[in-house]
């Protein structure tokens, strides 16, 4: 049990150094999360619930992983979030940093936006400060962009005010030529509209552009092909490694990998949020160790520690996703965990390298592994 302490010390360690950056924080998990409009939360807000509703005020950055998160109240620094149901109605200071399954503003954001969703939605009371970075499959933008918008996936209307440029690429994977880009007849563009896409855009003659339209085609479809088979060829190398790294994991450490796969399936959120959280800090609090406190040495501990968390946790999080495969359709395997490995891998794996949705489903499979093995080791260290 003694080797884990050290492990564990340096993890704990990374979440008691957000005082350094924002002077306080508070952390909490339960089933939902309720913050009501005369509640101040002093400081960053660390919090892991199926429902999170903020009708308060948080005077520093919120942290967040939940099935629905609703801000309603103010929030004076960023909002970082993953979850299913994201929706800002009231005033963030900062920056929104998201990745949902839909995501909609009704509020202010004073900086910019970086979503990454499948249906994405800026209301016409929708207020954003700065740039706009959003990826989704379906994007509506009817409120303000005090900048520029710079958007990738599958459909976008355009109907609000864009003070800046417009950079637009349309997915061209799909076999389809559904994707389009709809300039609206409230549509006001203070620079360029760019836009990359199978079809022409429908542009009202009602809208305002001030600046050029231009239209790009994509690549010939020869240099698409050689793109791909090296594409396919970079997949299969992942995989394979993956599959032999998850089953040296699965002879030699069966009982660890058994109860970090129970917990993360028992605790999807709390896991996914703490793993979030790690991902996030460690980062900062390894570079403000080593320029402000103990040196370049024990910094370098940290970020050691912290990549090899990263190198294993979408693995962690595959044999999860396998496990929960075989319990519910596979009665036969139930209780085989080399054939959940390699089934939760191959599938995992062939979806990271889905565009678009291939990557919101990695990033959530590095947080909720990373989630797990943090769980693990504070029980290890705890006993």
């Amino acid at each position: 049990m003694k080797n884990f302490k050290p492990i564990f010390f340096i993890l704990l360690f990374l979440f008691f150094l957000s005082p350094i950056v924002a002077f306080a924080f508070t952390a909490e998990k339960g089933t939902s999360i309720y913050v009501g409009e005369t509640k101040t939360i002093e400081g960053n807000y660390f919090v892991a619930a199926a429902n999170i509703t903020i009708d308060g005020h948080i005077t520093g950055d919120i942290f967040c992983a939940a099935q629905s998160v609703v801000i309603n109240g103010t929030v004076d620094g960023d909002v970082i979030c993953v979850g299913q149901s994201i929706s800002v109605n009231g005033k963030v200071g900062g920056s929104l940093r998201t990745a949902a399954s839909d995501i909609n503003i009704r509020g202010t954001i004073d900086r910019g936006v970086s979503l990454a969703a499948a249906n994405v939605n800026i209301e016409k009371s929708g207020k954003i400060g700065w740039d706009a970075l959003i990826a989704a499959a379906n994007a509506q933008i009817r409120g303000e962009l005090g900048r520029s918008l710079h958007g990738a996936g599958a459909n976008y209307t355009l109907g609000g005010k864009i003070v800046g440029d417009v950079d637009i690429y349309l997915d061209n994977n799909q076999k389809t030529t559904s994707n389009e880009l709809v300039v609206g007849e409230t549509a006001e563009i203070g620079g360029k509209l760019n836009y990359m896409s199978k079809t022409d855009a429908k542009i009202s003659e009602q809208a305002q552009i001030a600046g050029e339209v231009i239209h790009k085609a994509f690549p010939v479809k020869r240099e698409r092909k050689a793109a791909k088979g090296g594409y396919a060829t970079l997949m299969f190398i992942a995989m394979l490694s993956a599959l032999i790294v998850g089953t040296v994991l699965v002879k030699l450490w069966r009982a660890p990998i058994l109860e970090i796969t129970e917990n993360m399936l028992k605790k999807f959120w709390p896991t996914l949020g703490w793993g979030f959280v790690l991902t996030i800090i460690t980062p900062i609090a390894a570079f403000l160790i080593a320029i402000t406190i103990i040196g370049a040495r024990l910094a370098l501990i940290i970020f050691s520690v912290w990549m090899l968390m990263m190198m294993f946790s979408k693995i962690m999080a595959a044999i999860a996703f396998g496990v929960w495969l075989v319990r519910n359709y596979w009665s036969a395997k139930k209780d085989s965990l080399i054939t959940a490995m390699v089934l939760g891998i191959i599938i995992s794996w062939l979806i990271f390298y889905i565009p678009f949705f291939g990557f919101i489903v990695s990033a959530i499979a590095l947080w909720w592994g990373m989630g797990g093995l943090l769980v693990y080791l504070k029980k290890r260290y705890e006993k």
